[in-house]
This record gives structure tokens, C-alpha cells and sequence, in this order.
């Protein structure tokens, strides 16, 4: 091969050949080379690849990488994140952004006028007592630069992207008012955090009793006094019956999950058992099998109010429990689609001091509802939740009702706990309507406005073992995991 030296490409091996033949011939006792410490052979091959690659490479991304490849091997669910990785995990799992506490619109529409203000993007929403808040920023104010950079004719994405950055570090805003006045201010960058409640609606169905629903975003620090809040609240507006909205929930911490399912249940029954191994065994020892009960508590102020859960794709995890556990008691009937299927937990491994060196999340723990009859099971293992009564909603219909989620969940961000009431959603729409159709709400305020009926919505116990998925299209991929106790 022209440009290669063959020398080079030969000598070694039959160096190697000769050594070994003289070894043989001479009975020389030619003594294997220690293998090298783990930690040596990596900093050897990175080594070699920074010294002898054609392209000049990272080699600390090139070992984030190569540990988070090796973590995800084990399962789709163990992951490693690197130091720059860190900030955005502990956001997810506590449930706050760094920011400065505003939401951002699209420029208004031109009214003929040629306005350039009418092609800013404008503050729609300023979290109360935040940054922004604090720095005189109201909502209806039109972005003009970041940090000097013009946002003329500039998307909503561009606009976030200038906004965001570490903790603790100021951005300058020039900002129009709706009257026309410019003013310049310096807003700091500081946690702002995002309830875990993202929709209270008390529906009033023609003929039916009044029907409260809350959709539950996030398994999160605070999570079950705030849903304790909400239904309180739609009971002092009148409801009667109560839907716990779980779709597109991936989980969280698994106490809230437990405290959730406690508000239900009386008596203090099993919500979770978790298996796994024990994490510090005797010198010499095996690891061996540990299993772990968690039972609901006593503060269950709800369990004669009367309750369905809706569940689909992207229901996973902490959810996952939650659903199982109040189906499995008979104490919640499951509407909608099959659940994602995710019966592990994961613990979270800080490397050094405020995970200087990254994280490690690692699956430790597979968990089980009390009785498992409605989990689907497949060769592959157990699957999704199959709900008692399953709704269908077409792949298109998703992507808007996502869209509309996080409207209104933005649109309440100041008082996420306040009761709207709002009419029952259609079950059928263009697919391009604004609020969309939902099929499985409509389905859900339908049998529960007659709470009578409650019932006789539990499908069997036991599936039959050759039962099929509800959904047409469920995820390859679900929600990750959120904290060091999180499924």
C-alpha cells in the first residue's frame, strides 16, 4: 500500500514470533505481562489516541463519552453525566430552570403599520417575585437586545438562548414598553422553580355531577401537597369526582410517588415492593437479594372521593406506581393507553465533592405494584400497564396536545394551584384545532360524571398472557428518570 511502510507494519509481529520461538527453543520461562490496572489502561489508550490519531481529538469528552456508552450497555436506563452535564440534571430532578423567570412569545402579528416593535419578541408571563420580577420586567415588555444582540425579527429560540446561562450571572436587557419607552436592566440568573402541577379544571357536564381534574407533571420535591391543594380546591368548587391526569409523566421521586398514593388509600396498604441487592455485603460476601416494602401512610384525606387515572405512553415510572398501586386496590379504574412499562429505579452516584467529576445513575432496584394484573407481559418481560378502559388518540393529535399542555401550564405558572373551569374538550377535531381534541379527557368527564358508575368501569384483575399493547404507536424511548430515590 503506497504511503505505508512496510517495515513498520511487519516488524512488530515477527518480532513478537521470534521472541516467542527463542523463548520455546532456549526454555526460557517467559512470564506473561502483568495485566494493567483498570484505571491505567484508560489513561494509557487515551493517551495513545491523543498522541497518535489523524484528527486532533478531546480526550476528556472522548472519556464522558466512552463511560456513558458503558453505562448505557447495562440498560436504556443507566446513564453517566459529565460535569457540564451536571447543572441541567439537577434541574430536571429538583424541578427548577436557571433563568430569570419569564416566558417568551412570538412578535405580534403586523397590523399594516410596519411597526418594528410588532416584530420583537414579547414577555408573555414574568414569574412573581423572580429575577425579572424584581428587576422591574412585566409582561407585554418586547425584547429588544440581549446583551447587545439584536432579537429584530429573531425567533422565540433565539431569544431563550441568549437569556439563559450559569447561576448567578447577569444579563443586560434593553426592553420596549407597550407605550413605546426603551429602558435598559440587569437581571441576575437564578433558580426559578417550576410547580409540578400543570393543569386544576373543574368541568360541568350537561346532566352529570361537576368533574375536577389535575394533571400532575412531575414526581418532584413538594409534589403531594400541592396535588393535596388542588383537589382541595376543585372540592371546594364543587366537584364531585376526581380525574388524576399522569400522561406524559416520566416519574420523579419515588416518597412523592408514595405520599400520592397515600391520599387515596386507607388502612396503609402496600404501594411498592422493590427488589434488588444488598449494597454493602459482609467481607468475602456476595451481594444478596434485598427486597423492600413501602406502605402508604395516614394521611389519606381523599379515599372516599371518587377517582379514575389517565395514563398513556410517556406514563412511566413514579407514575407507573402511583396507577398500579390505586388500580390494584380497586381503588382508581385506568383510562386511556398503555403505560411506557418501566419497573426499575435507579440510584444517583455523585463523583466528588457537588459531582465535580459527573454523575452515575445506575439501575439498583426493580419494583412491583401490589398485585401486577394489569402489566402486560411479554417475552421480552413486563410491559406497560394496559388501562381498564383504553381510548386510542391518533399520533397526530399528540404532537398539540403536548403544545397545549405547556400553554397552559405557562400561562398559570403564577398560580398554579387556581381552579379554572373549562369546558369538557371534544373528543373529536381538526388536527389542527387550538385547544386540540381529547378523546381521553372527554371519555374520562363522560363516565365520571356519573360517579355511580365507578364501579363497573374495572376491567379483570388478571390479564389473559396473550393480551396486546392498547397503543398503536407507544415510545421506543421514555422519560429518564429524576432523582437519586427516583424509578
Amino acid at each position: 500500500m503506497e504511503g505505508i511502510p512496510m517495515g513498520r507494519r511487519t516488524i512488530p509481529w515477527l518480532g513478537l514470533l521470534t521472541g516467542a520461538t527463542l523463548g520455546f527453543l532456549l526454555g526460557v520461562d517467559l512470564a506473561p505481562e502483568p495485566a494493567l490496572p483498570r484505571g491505567a489502561l484508560v489513561e494509557r489508550v487515551l493517551r495513545e489516541v491523543e498522541r497518535s490519531h489523524v484528527r486532533a481529538i478531546d480526550t476528556d469528552q472522548l472519556l464522558y463519552d466512552g463511560l456513558d456508552q458503558m453505562l448505557r450497555s447495562l440498560d436504556r436506563h443507566s446513564r453517566y453525566f459529565s460535569p457540564d452535564e451536571v447543572a441541567a440534571f439537577r434541574q430536571d430532578t429538583d424541578g427548577y430552570i436557571v433563568g430569570i423567570g419569564v416566558v417568551v412569545g412570538p412578535a405580534e402579528e403586523s397590523e399594516g403599520d410596519g411597526s418594528p416593535s410588532r416584530r420583537l419578541p414579547r414577555i408573555t408571563a414574568v414569574v412573581e417575585g423572580g429575577p425579572a420580577a424584581r428587576a422591574g420586567v412585566r409582561p407585554g415588555d418586547r425584547l429588544v437586545r440581549v446583551s447587545g444582540e439584536s432579537l429584530f425579527e429573531r425567533s422565540i429560540s433565539a431569544a431563550t438562548g441568549l437569556i439563559k446561562g450559569p447561576e448567578g450571572s447577569e444579563v443586560e436587557l434593553e426592553i420596549e414598553s407597550p407605550d413605546g419607552n426603551t429602558r435598559s436592566v440587569l437581571v441576575s440568573r437564578q433558580r426559578v422553580q417550576i410547580p409540578s402541577i400543570g393543569e386544576v379544571a373543574l368541568y360541568r357536564p350537561e346532566g352529570g355531577e361537576p368533574v375536577g381534574l389535575v394533571r400532575l407533571i412531575q414526581f418532584q420535591p413538594q409534589s403531594t401537597l400541592e396535588l393535596e391543594a388542588a383537589i382541595a380546591a376543585l372540592i371546594d368548587s364543587g366537584a364531585r369526582s376526581i380525574i388524576l391526569d399522569l400522561r406524559g409523566n416520566g416519574g420523579g421521586l419515588l416518597r412523592e410517588a408514595i405520599g400520592i398514593s397515600s391520599l387515596f388509600l386507607a388502612e396503609t396498604p402496600l404501594v411498592v415492593r422493590t427488589v434488588g441487592r444488598t449494597l454493602e455485603p459482609e467481607p468475602g460476601e456476595l451481594p444478596e437479594v434485598a427486597e423492600e416494602f413501602s406502605y402508604a401512610n395516614e394521611h389519606s384525606p381523599f379515599t372516599d372521593t371518587p377517582l379514575v387515572i389517565l395514563i398513556d405512553g410517556n406514563s412511566a415510572s413514579a407514575s407507573e406506581i402511583v396507577a398500579a398501586a390505586l388500580r390494584d386496590h380497586r381503588r382508581a379504574p385506568l383510562i386511556g393507553e398503555e403505560s411506557f412499562g418501566k419497573w426499575t429505579v435507579q440510584n444517583v452516584i455523585w463523583l466528588g465533592a457537588e459531582a465535580r467529576h459527573g454523575i452515575v445513575k445506575i439501575t439498583t432496584q426493580s419494583f412491583h405494584p401490589p398485585l401486577g394484573g394489569r402489566i402486560r407481559h411479554s417475552e421480552l418481560g413486563s410491559e406497560g400497564l394496559v388501562p381498564d378502559v383504553p381510548v386510542v388518540v391518533a399520533p397526530q393529535i399528540r404532537s398539540v396536545q403536548e403544545a397545549w399542555w405547556r400553554k397552559r401550564q405557562l400561562d398559570r405558572i403564577n398560580a398554579p394551584l387556581e381552579v379554572d373551569e373549562l369546558e369538557t374538550p371534544a373528543a373529536t377535531a381538526p388536527d389542527d384545532a387550538f385547544p386540540p381534541a381529547d378523546p381521553i379527557v372527554a371519555r374520562a368527564v363522560d363516565l365520571l360524571s356519573r360517579p355511580a358508575n365507578i364501579p363497573s368501569l374495572f376491567g379483570p384483575d388478571q390479564l389473559p398472557s396473550s393480551m396486546e399493547p392498547t397503543s398503536e404507536d407507544p415510545p421506543a424511548e421514555g422519560p429518564p428518570p429524576t432523582s437519586e430515590d427516583d424509578p
